[in-house]
């Protein structure tokens, strides 16, 4: 795998915490729940994704990596891989702010 332009889709959605994945990768957030003004590590790798998306103020990112987070709300991240047989995937996992 080498580094690309990623988009992994980050959006906000209150729902509970969640870690998702898939067989050819995923995303999970640890802790699952801080308290407010905490902050969690958001991480995601996809094997053989040409592209992974995140959208907000995250920026571009390769097709495995980290960023950590400080939400002031419950705040869902969404992964979306692409891969070069044209298919993809859309994996999420929620941080709880209590």
């Amino acid at each position: 795998m080498k580094p690309v332009a990623a988009a992994v889709l980050l959006a906000l959605v209150g729902c509970g915490g969640q870690m998702s994945g898939s067989r050819r990768g995923g995303i999970r957030v640890d802790p699952p729940s801080i308290r407010f003004g905490e902050s969690a590590l958001v991480t995601w790798g996809f094997s053989g994704a040409e592209t992974v998306s995140v959208f907000t103020s995250f920026g571009e990112f390769a097709t495995s990596g980290s960023v950590r987070v400080s939400p002031s709300s419950t705040t869902t991240y969404y992964a979306t891989a692409r891969f070069a047989d044209g298919t993809s995937e859309t994996v999420a996992t929620t941080l709880t702010v209590r």
